[in-house]
């Protein structure tokens, strides 16, 4: 092996670009786009019924409400069920904060579980103890496209009368014993912005499994035009106003998004594809493991997480991700310490900008500040991240990655060297 990047040397991986680039929009998609555009009808104020039935069609049912963001649709599908202040919600430390902002946004308390160690996805063990009677509903993160043991969760949800409400934000597709997430629980979240499985521009969608909470959605978030939809509930009119988020999404990529979940399980199966022969060509690593899955979760892949086995190899987890990454395949750390622990999850002393929330904490005593999430901390430390939003299967690029993780391995003496010398200049 040569010398490694980091410390001075040539990098190993020097691929092209993808051929099909991420995201990729057919001509049809750009076509209505600029259709729009010329025509101008750029507000519409009754929705985009083209993309909400195609939602529908692609979870198999369920009532789909294409909203602005991934944190509305989750503030929406929590608010349609009628959690609101005090209420307790039981969720993960380990995510993007957007999980937790849209409980706060509520005035709602959010409460956390620990986590699977291989794949930071939410323990359901650990829910049961958490339960109190102010416990109003649990919100599950399918994060990186793996999806959460919905079996088990389900059960104690039922067992306890609690509302579930699935993150799906990075988990389009994703299965869980053959079902696509988002139609496990009462209400559902999905972000589309262009990073994501299911890409746009920025926006989302919220799915329900009642058409009542459907409606409840809808006086919450759209405009009153809407009311005209059939299956208004009776009791419902007459509350229908000028009062209410404005949430509805930008008809130019809700165009684009309609085109694009017709091609989204082709795409998720290439990613499965490549993840597929990564595995393989990385199943000899001695330091870097992917996760084990259960029988029933077959991920989408939005990020694939794998951990490294720092102990063992005698260097810091941070450093190997550099020195990776410096190889020409980009590896990164996604959470960055346990959400609870964040300077904005605790009143107590807080002296920054202004966060409503924290009000609403203080009442209601809430205290993070000597809680641990041992599994959590453990995932943290050992996260290897990627993005993976390459849409044919390229073996030849999989090897070069593998062969940067293999490279980094092979020279771990000199990256030990190395990482005691930055030690000692650090002081």
């Amino acid at each position: 092996m040569s010398r490694l990047a980091l410390l001075g040397g040539k990098p190993l991986c020097a691929l092209p670009p993808p051929k099909v680039r991420f995201p990729s929009f057919s001509k049809k998609a750009v076509s209505a786009v600029v259709e729009r555009i010329e025509s101008r009808k750029q507000v519409e104020l009754g929705g985009h019924p083209l993309l909400e039935s195609r939602i529908r069609e692609y979870h198999g049912g369920g009532h789909a409400l294409a909203l602005s963001s991934g944190t509305a649709t989750l503030q929406i599908a929590m608010a349609a069920l009628g959690v609101g202040p005090g209420d307790e919600v039981i969720t993960s430390p380990y995510s993007w904060g957007a999980t937790t902002a849209c409980i706060l946004q509520l005035g709602a308390i959010p409460v956390f579980t620990d986590v699977e160690r291989e794949t930071g996805l939410m323990n359901p063990e650990d829910i049961q103890r958490l339960i109190t009677r102010r416990t109003k509903a649990v919100m599950v993160v399918h994060i990186y496209g793996q999806a959460a043991n919905m079996t088990r969760i389900s059960a104690v949800a039922r067992k306890h009368n609690l509302l579930v409400i699935e993150d799906g934000s990075q988990s389009h597709g994703a299965l869980w014993k053959g079902r696509k997430v988002g139609r496990f629980g009462d209400s559902a979240g999905f972000s589309c912005m262009g990073g994501k499985l299911l890409a746009g521009t920025e926006g989302g969608y919220a799915l329900f499994k009642r058409r009542r909470d459907y409606f409840a959605a809808l006086t919450l978030s759209q405009h009153p035009k809407r009311s005209s939809e059939p299956g208004l509930p009776p009791d419902y009119k007459g509350y229908w106003d000028s009062l209410f988020y404005s949430y509805r999404i930008c008809l130019l990529s809700a165009d684009l998004l309609a085109e694009q979940v017709l091609k989204l399980d082709r795409e998720i199966e290439t990613r499965r594809q490549n993840v597929a022969i990564l595995r393989k060509m990385l199943s000899g690593s001695q330091y870097f493991s992917f996760p084990r899955y259960g029988k029933g979760c077959e991920p989408s892949y939005h990020m694939v997480t794998a951990n490294f086995d720092w102990e063992k190899a005698g260097v810091r987890t941070d450093t190997f991700r550099n020195a990776v990454t410096a190889e020409g395949f980009q590896v990164f750390g996604y959470v960055p310490s346990p959400i609870p622990t964040w300077k904005r999850m605790n009143w107590q002393g807080y002296d920054g900008p202004p966060a409503p929330w924290l009000r609403w904490l203080k009442q209601a005593k809430a205290n993070y500040r000597d809680l641990r999430f041992p599994q959590c901390e453990w995932k943290i430390a050992h996260e290897v991240e990627f993005g993976f939003n390459y849409l044919t299967v390229e073996p030849r690029r999989m090897q070069a990655f593998a062969d940067c993780v293999l490279k980094v391995e092979e020279e771990l003496n000199a990256l030990r060297d190395w990482e005691r010398k930055q030690r000692q200049l650090a002081g």
